[in-house]
């Protein structure tokens, strides 16, 4: 590889760029989900683009994909980790608040906080790897048998070898003590 001045310029600026960013700390919001889920949102505010983090025992994971309200009624949608669309809380009333708690509206149903949709796809996770270990000790067990049969038969076929050698052995001797017998004629 030939080292050449524009080379070692284009090193040189990928360097610089490397070290500008270097020692620059991301920030994150802190905010809580309606259900007091703690989550992170990377920046400032929460806005369309930005990733969002949930902690775990594991430590901090993309927020799964999904549709979430934030503790002042701000609600967001999640794709891919990053954030998909914000809609801000519906300003209320006291009496719109009044009527919303004497209807007797049904009670949409509820998605799965984030730790309950991590605590499910680590089970999967674990599920899946037990499994694959489950198919590769078959696969080990069988090859172990077909390793025993093909050490039988090496041991098979080597004693053959040795019987071959000595009835070889034996007819090339007959054969010699039969042509000097008949040259002592």
């Amino acid at each position: 590889m030939e080292i050449t001045k524009e080379k070692i310029q284009t090193f040189a600026a990928k360097l610089k760029d490397a070290f500008a960013t270097f020692g620059e700390k991301q920030k994150f919001m802190n905010a809580k989900l309606a259900d007091g889920t703690e989550i992170m949102i990377e920046g400032e505010e929460l806005e369309q683009g930005v990733p969002v983090m949930v902690m775990t025992e594991a430590g901090a994971a993309p927020l799964p994909d999904g549709e979430y309200t934030l503790e002042d009624g701000t609600v967001f949608t999640v794709a891919g980790g990053t954030v998909a669309e914000v809609k801000a809380p519906a300003a209320t009333t006291e009496q719109e608040m009044n009527q919303d708690a004497t209807a007797a509206a049904p009670a949409a149903p509820t998605a799965p906080n984030p730790s309950q949709i991590i605590e499910r796809i680590e089970k999967e996770m674990i599920f899946e790897k037990v499994s694959k270990i489950e198919a590769l000790e078959s696969q080990v067990a069988d090859l172990v048998t077909k390793f025993a049969a093909i050490e039988q038969e090496n041991a098979e076929l080597k004693a053959t070898k040795r019987s071959f050698q000595r009835q070889s052995k034996n007819s090339i001797r007959r054969l010699q003590n039969s042509v000097k017998h008949r040259r002592s004629l």
